[in-house]
């Protein structure tokens, strides 16, 4: 990206405090800047210059690791219960669009500016049940909710959280939340299957293959196909209205499925008690290299490294 003197120059020609010093600046390098500058347009024009550089500096930062990097010229920062967690057993971590962190375990919920934690619980939350929470998903519309152990969801919305539960009820276990094509909100609980947000209500998903599962992790694909792993009973596929049943007979390395995650190119990649697998146009495969290995969680990166 080049900046140049006539493009800062018509651009702080608009300022009409500034516009009558400017007029013999246009035919000069901007870079030498004379004695008369040296006051509110000198800084303004540095801070511009700064502020496109840094805009331009962060559209080309890539998240992840790359191939060519060793894991040994890495640095790596660590936080504990000493730094302020309050539970070194986590069972999520994210970083939600505002860039703040949001870490859930058994005892609560954190958000992480950078150096400091703020602690969300019981005692600052009421209505809860309990404190446990197992992780937390972000809308398309900014909004963040949390899965909780026995208080349903909770809503972050203008700065106000608010509880969800179904009408009959006064206590859910929800262990995972998702977003389809429509906006709907796809909440995954413990043994009770699965309810979808309409109009504030949730309501239960009533297929009989979901009714009574244990649903671990829920994504839609770029199709509108909704996946749904289960504890136990391999993965459910939801497309135009019709469920299929997909297990361990059918090519996945196990019927216990902790993760879904989805790739660029749409791929499927699937974290299991026994590796991981991966379903796009050719079917079914299995990552050989990590059989025999139970995984908790999946991260693609911008590397497309998994």
């Amino acid at each position: 990206m080049q900046i140049t003197a006539n493009a800062i120059v018509k651009f702080l020609s608009g300022l009409p405090e500034i516009k009558q010093e400017l007029i013999d600046l246009t035919h000069t390098d901007w870079l030498v800047l004379d004695n008369k500058f040296k006051g509110v347009a000198s800084r303004l024009i540095f801070f511009i210059v700064l502020l496109l550089c840094s805009v331009e500096l962060s559209a080309q930062i890539q998240k992840g690791i790359r191939g060519d990097k060793s894991l040994s010229t890495l640095s790596i920062d660590q936080w504990t219960g000493k730094e302020g967690l309050m539970s070194n057993n986590l069972t999520s971590v994210n970083q939600s669009s505002d860039k703040f962190i949001w870490i859930t375990n058994f005892n609560g919920f954190l958000r992480f500016d950078g150096s400091s934690f703020k602690m969300y619980d019981k005692a600052n939350l009421p209505f809860l049940n309990t404190s446990s929470f197992y992780e937390t998903f972000e809308d398309s519309k900014g909004d963040l909710w949390f899965a909780s152990q026995s208080s349903g969801i909770l809503k972050l919305a203008n700065n106000s959280f608010s509880q969800v539960l179904p009408p009959d009820k006064n206590s859910l276990s929800v262990r995972c939340i998702a977003e389809d094509r429509q906006g709907n909100i796809w909440v995954g609980t413990n043994n009770e299957g699965i309810y979808i947000l309409k109009d504030t209500v949730l309501v239960r998903f009533d297929e009989d293959e979901v009714r009574l599962q244990n649903v671990t992790d829920i994504i839609s694909d770029t199709k509108g196909i909704i996946w749904i792993a289960t504890g136990g009973d391999g993965l459910l596929k939801y497309s135009n209205g019709k469920l299929e049943q997909l297990t361990d007979k059918d090519g996945l390395n196990h019927n216990t499925i902790n993760r879904l995650e989805m790739a660029p190119d749409g791929t499927i990649y699937g974290g299991t008690a026994n590796g991981v697998f991966a379903i796009n146009q050719k079917g079914i495969q299995t990552l050989a290299p990590l059989n025999a290995h139970e995984i908790n969680d999946i991260l693609i990166d911008d590397f497309r490294n998994i």
